[in-house]
């Protein structure tokens, strides 16, 4: 645990990055009928946050990607296409990981910061989520400093 940060697992940490995973797989929370496992964050001193949520999808063998496209087709109608618009276009869960992230020990401030991020760039399964200001509070747990903004 982390400090204040009651239920976050450190899982790496070196000179420049830190990051943690909180497992949230017993409180029953779903996106489009999909369960949501756990919550990761890879934060950097040189002014990154990147938070993934991680969510039970489906097999994507048979899906076939838009190769004109950079993100995944969103005429698509697979349930992983649609659950992962209701993440980044309908913000289904943003409300609930801001809730989680205050509960965890995060400012609210960081917490409300959070945001979805890169629709379609993740693979099914994560939900990325842009999280600054969360990663400037678990890197100063570590007596790291964000420097990109110096």
């Amino acid at each position: 645990m982390l400090n204040n940060y009651t239920t976050l697992e450190h899982t790496d940490e070196n000179e420049t990055e830190v990051t943690f995973n909180m497992d949230v797989s017993n409180k029953g929370l779903t996106v489009n009928g999909r369960r949501v496992t756990a919550i990761q964050m890879y934060a950097s001193t040189e002014g990154y946050g990147d938070m993934g949520v991680l969510w039970e999808a489906d097999n994507d063998a048979d899906y076939t990607h838009n190769t004109t496209l950079l993100m995944r087709d969103i005429h698509s109608d697979d349930a992983n296409t649609d659950t992962m618009g209701k993440f980044y276009w309908d913000g289904e869960f943003t409300d609930t990981l801001r809730k989680l992230l205050f509960e965890a020990g995060f400012s609210t401030d960081a917490a409300n910061d959070v945001d979805t991020s890169e629709w379609g760039m993740q693979e099914a399964g994560r939900a990325s989520y842009d999280a600054n200001l969360c990663g400037n509070e678990i890197l100063a747990v570590y007596g790291k400093t964000c420097t990109y903004y110096d």
